[in-house]
């Protein structure tokens, strides 16, 4: 399934709809549809928020390849950004003593599976996966 989204935080709610309405047809159990649900929510904010240049809209598809789903990000016209090459958080120091930003990004690491990030011809592409539970 696949769909374009406006560059907008008022699309979310429009994101969630899609979300909810592939893992639902692709069976994705609830604690990975949540998990994926999470992050392409972060993944899309980030883009609103963060990426320069961008004026078109984004597009989210989401596959399923046997037990896995696999979910990608497309913006294009932008500059690159990649996210899998961010500094490590370190969420044992306390808050005081950390930068500012990051968290997202950190906590998409650790929900989702092949976090990957491509750039070709102003197009930034973030895929990542999700084994479902049997």
């Amino acid at each position: 399934m696949e769909r374009s989204f406006r560059r907008d935080m008022d699309a979310l709610q429009s994101v969630f709809e899609f979300m909810e309405t592939s893992l639902m047809t692709y069976h994705a159990d609830r604690d990975s549809a949540s998990a994926l649900t999470l992050a392409v929510e972060e993944l899309f904010t980030n883009i609103i928020r963060h990426a320069r240049g961008g004026r078109q809209d984004v597009n989210i598809s989401v596959t399923r390849n046997g037990n896995t789903l696999v979910v990608t990000l497309v913006d294009a016209d932008v500059e690159p950004f990649d996210i899998t090459g961010t500094s490590e958080v370190d969420t044992s120091l306390p808050l005081e003593r950390r930068g500012v930003g990051g968290l997202g990004i950190h906590l998409v690491k650790q929900l989702v599976e092949n976090l990957t990030y491509s750039y070709s011809d102003r197009r930034s592409t973030i895929s990542f996966s999700k084994t479902l539970e049997t």
